[in-house]
């Protein structure tokens, strides 16, 4: 079975979701992950059928740092993280930090 997540960046990404979530992966026996990047499409079909949902007002980039982040946190819990959404471009770094620009309480 495979495993994945999306990294909603405020909401998923934080510390304590991620270890929750690599000691559950390990409570299970599976030691890998994959990583998606949050694409806020609902926000445009909810306002569309005229449903009222909060507007996460996540950026591209945000997202796109957010899953970066988030690949290197589970690898320093020892979980193997990976994403199709990283372009090969970016290199991940165990000391890369997630990122802090967005706090719940703004959204």
């Amino acid at each position: 079975s495979r495993f994945r997540m999306v990294m909603v960046p405020g909401f998923t990404d934080t510390e304590r979701n991620i270890d929750a979530t690599a000691g559950f992966l390990r409570s299970v026996g599976h030691e890998s992950i994959e990583l998606l990047k949050y694409f806020g499409f609902y926000e445009e079909k909810a306002r569309r059928l005229g449903l009222s949902t909060p507007r996460l007002r996540i950026t591209p980039e945000q997202s796109q740092a957010a899953l970066a982040a988030g690949v290197a946190a589970f690898r320093r819990r020892g979980i193997a993280a990976t994403s199709v959404d990283l372009p090969s471009s970016i290199t991940i770094r165990a000391s890369m930090v997630l990122p802090s620009s967005i706090v719940r309480s703004e959204l």
